[in-house]
């Protein structure tokens, strides 16, 4: 594996030159190798490798429920089916319970070694789910950030709805993205669409708002290279299920499970479960918790339990 990394490293070395990365997660990936004897390039490519393979990438369902007492948000992450099975033997999900000097605290569901955040929530009750666009026309421009990163820095900074959207429009990224991003002490969720030149908002206009793989502002549809069809369905699943689904963690659990749909996973997963399904969760941003599958066969959502963590005030 390590030799086939190294190959592709070298392949793709001068695309990677016109990422932004800023100095302290370059150092703290260096950590990283040293702590885990992996080699740093290894851990580098890894680490930044979707932004310049933009076909493949994290295809993902997520789903924010905002009640008057209760904020809670649920994810099924996929991959492309074989590397959904790599990842899953190689790099498993684990939490982490992060705490920098001078950031704010956040936990998150992450592959092993994984610098950048895919979802999670921070100690002012910003919950993040990240949504990466696949098969899209636009340009990278360079001296943009690493898209993994621009998650990380919401939860690192963002004290509420406005200041996350300050994040965001301050840092371009290399691909598109689509970021849900929920307060819970505002009660307000809201879809940022993303790309390298542009930034457009969809805000919850009902209890739930549920976010797939497709952009849905028209102007940002002309990018996708392809019809997005599957992805549109699995978004008007969500829709319906989420309508009657409460702010608790055992109903958006069940929702999560769901494949009416069906299981297949081609360009995208038909369904919330699909065969590609390589981690599913729910955080409960009120009460600090969170419920992750501990599944070790694909899809993870039904291959294992949910186990509950609390997680501490202090």
């Amino acid at each position: 594996m390590r030799f086939a990394i190294n190959l592709l490293h070298a392949a793709t070395k001068r695309n990677f030159a016109s990422i932004r990365i800023p100095e302290r997660y370059l150092e703290e990936l260096r950590g990283y190798a040293e702590g885990s004897d992996l080699p740093y390039k290894t851990l580098f490519f890894m680490n930044f490798v979707f932004d310049i393979l933009k076909k493949y990438g994290f295809h993902c369902s997520s789903v924010a429920i905002t009640e008057p007492k209760a904020t809670l948000v649920g994810r099924n992450t996929d991959l492309i089916p074989w590397i959904a099975k790599a990842a899953l033997r190689w790099f498993p999900p684990v939490v982490l319970d992060i705490g920098i000097p001078g950031k704010l605290r956040y936990v998150h569901v992450t592959p092993g070694l994984f610098l950048g955040v895919l979802s999670g929530f921070n100690e002012r009750g910003i919950a993040m789910m990240s949504h990466q666009i696949a098969a899209t026309r636009e340009k990278s421009v360079p001296g943009t950030l690493a898209t993994p990163l621009l998650q990380r820095m919401i939860l690192e900074e963002a004290t509420d709805m406005a200041h996350a959207g300050s994040v965001i429009h301050a840092n371009p990224v290399q691909r598109c993205v689509s970021d849900l991003v929920t307060s819970s002490a505002e009660g307000l969720s809201r879809v940022y669409e993303i790309t390298p030149e542009s930034v457009k908002v969809l805000d919850a206009n009902r209890s739930y708002l549920c976010c797939a793989t497709h952009f849905t502002d028209t102007e940002l549809a002309l990018l996708q290279r392809h019809e997005t069809t599957t992805s549109e369905g699995r978004l008007s699943l969500m829709n319906g299920l989420a309508a009657r689904t409460r702010a608790i963690p055992e109903e958006i659990i069940a929702m999560l499970k769901n494949y009416d749909n069906g299981l297949a996973h081609l360009k995208s997963g038909h369904s919330p479960t699909n065969e590609g399904t390589y981690q599913s969760m729910v955080f409960d941003v009120t009460g600090r918790r969170i419920f992750v599958s501990d599944g070790t066969q694909l899809p993870v959502s039904l291959s294992g339990k949910y186990r509950e963590i609390l997680i501490d005030a202090e």
